[in-house]
């Protein structure tokens, strides 16, 4: 449980910190891209004197490569839809995404089927429940200059990132009970964020040599956002570990804790304000978390 608890918490400070993006005009691309090559970097040490004889990257470093492209790739589709067609769809979408490894667990994975009762099961039910009425608005803001698409766009970018999320998440299941070895769990991190760095370093280079200008904001946002972002991944595959591989379990419950911490922080440190809808989603979170993990609480 410890581990889940540690990558609820990395991830809900990764929200807090593009929430001070803003504020502080932080250059949210330049910042995702130095992120990475901190991660990288925070994965290196982190790692320290471990020996690396017995780390096999013939086994993964493919899936480590493809998973590179999709962070960064979904990461900057998050921010275009958020711009083009809305926040709360953004988010939405995004948190949606848990319904992937969810199914695929259930579906194709004996061990975890069997375990799932009829509380946990009306537990997932309630959970995509939560996910809807916390991420609902009744008003969406369009910002004075921004440009909204419509028509097949809408529909488009919303989907591709809860395809791209889903199969995130569902890899890294796949990746921590078929490919790793419980001493490579923090060198595999390195190597995804390894490719999204590369990426997003020469996108960087492009924008420079397009006379944009990367600031030292931009680099301590970056540095800020990758130490937690390295330490997110690492404990949500220490987590599916703890727990059997239990991806039904993990990801949900990762989910909804994750939008009640932010829903909580959000309302006493931004003073924002909930709607009823989203306080009804916060209380069913609640319940849904309870009747996924009872077995596991009365264990």
């Amino acid at each position: 449980m410890l581990y889940l608890l540690l990558s609820i918490a990395c991830s809900v400070s990764l929200f807090i910190t593009f929430r001070y993006f803003q504020q502080y005009r932080v250059d949210t691309f330049h910042a995702i891209a130095i992120n990475y090559l901190v991660c990288v970097l925070t994965g290196i040490l982190f790692v320290g004197t471990e020996s690396w004889a017995t780390i096999q990257p013939q086994n993964w470093w493919w899936l480590a490569l493809f998973l590179g492209g999709t962070f960064i790739s979904t990461f900057y589709l998050m921010g275009l839809t958020t711009q083009k067609v809305g926040m709360t769809i953004a988010s939405l979408a995004s948190k949606m995404s848990m319904v992937i490894p969810v199914g695929i667990n259930l579906l194709f994975f004996a061990e975890v089927a069997k375990d799932f009762d009829k509380l946990n099961f009306l537990g997932l039910l309630m959970a995509l429940v939560a996910v809807g009425l916390s991420s609902y608005s009744p008003k969406v803001q369009q910002e004075e200059g921004m440009v909204y698409v419509s028509g097949l766009a809408r529909i488009v970018l919303p989907l591709s990132i809860f395809a791209l999320s889903g199969v995130i998440e569902t890899s890294l299941n796949y990746a921590n009970l078929h490919l790793l070895q419980p001493q490579e769990m923090p060198v595999f991190p390195i190597g995804l964020f390894a490719t999204a760095a590369l990426i997003g370093l020469i996108g960087i280079f492009i924008q420079l040599s397009r006379g944009k200008v990367l600031t030292w904001r931009s680099v301590i946002g970056g540095v800020v956002l990758g130490v937690p972002n390295y330490f997110s991944i690492y404990f949500l595959l220490k987590s599916l570990e703890a727990f059997n591989n239990n991806g039904a379990f993990v990801f949900p419950v990762n989910n909804i804790c994750i939008i009640i911490v932010s829903a909580f922080i959000s309302v006493l440190l931004f003073k924002e304000k909930l709607h009823l809808f989203n306080k009804i989603g916060v209380l069913v979170a609640i319940v849904a978390i309870l009747l996924l993990g009872y077995q596991k609480l009365l264990a």
